[in-house]
């Protein structure tokens, strides 16, 4: 199950007024104390999940590519969090997810290149909550 992380801050030293400044920190340590970090959605991080693995790790977060160089059906991921949404882009054309468990999807999904599959994770299943085939 994935854990929360700690908030970085980041570097505010071009933020010359001092009243925006201490907005942007106070801010920060705020979502510190929330435990939950905000501030890697802000930023809309995408990940490479490791190439050629049928059940990769999506701990810590939200945006995933593939990259895989053989052909890979997913079976599971690892490191998952109750109502963690996952977005997989496809960046190849061996990739495929089959409509069984642990999947909840409206068909098996054989991507192109730049397709895209969300889905949401509750007790380790993965529901389908979109895709689209670009």
């Amino acid at each position: 199950m994935k854990t929360p992380k700690a908030i970085l801050a980041p570097d505010l030293t071009f933020v010359k007024d001092p009243v925006l400044k201490t907005v942007f920190e106070n801010f920060f340590l705020l979502l510190e104390e929330m435990n939950t970090n905000f501030y890697d959605d802000l930023t809309l991080k995408v990940s490479v999940l490791p190439i050629n693995t049928v059940a990769p790790s999506v701990r810590n977060g939200k945006n995933f590519i593939t990259a895989n160089t053989a052909g890979t059906a997913y079976t599971n991921f690892q490191d998952w969090q109750d109502g963690q949404e996952i977005i997989i882009i496809c960046g190849d054309v061996n990739t495929s997810i089959a409509d069984s468990a642990p999947f909840k999807l409206s068909a098996a999904w054989a991507p192109n290149v730049d397709d895209v599959l969300k889905l949401v994770c509750k007790s380790g299943v993965f529901y389908e909550v979109s895709r689209s085939a670009n």
